[in-house]
């Protein structure tokens, strides 16, 4: 998984008010599905609610693999203490019945290139929003 943007876009309704918003990629190293899900700030609650969305729709995964963003390092942190204070029967329903966490593999600080797969769709999403949304990326 990794983390794109801003994007400065107008919500509908919201008269000329441009804001900023954020995407989390996460792709499957097997298949290569690249699934997209919308941030509205770079916070790591934000990057956990994207994750909880992810999890509810495709299923929860063994392994993430990240880069060396303080979001995902915070994040990790916070979901082993959910995980350590949950009984066997708060894990029933979006997060399936095992109560095993989700492991977190990252790069090395400073190296994109370990998770060149995802740098690379970065790009290309980056590159299709850009002509979807008329102020473009930065």
């Amino acid at each position: 998984m990794d983390s794109a943007g801003p994007f400065i876009i107008s919500p509908t309704g919201r008269g000329k008010r441009k804001e900023k918003r954020y995407i989390l990629l996460f792709t499957c190293a097997q298949t290569r599905a690249v699934h997209l899900e919308p941030l509205f700030s770079m916070t790591t609650d934000s990057h956990l609610m994207a994750l909880n969305r992810f999890v509810a729709r495709r299923g929860r995964p063994d392994t993430l693999y990240a880069d060396n963003a303080l979001q995902f390092k915070r994040g990790e942190k916070d979901l082993k203490e959910i995980w350590g204070a949950a009984t066997q029967q708060d894990f029933k329903g979006v997060w399936g019945t095992s109560p095993t966490p989700i492991k977190f593999k990252y790069a090395p600080p400073y190296a994109p290139h370990f998770n060149g797969v995802t740098e690379r769709l970065i790009g290309s999403v980056k590159k299709a929003l850009n002509t979807v949304f008329t102020e473009g990326l930065r």
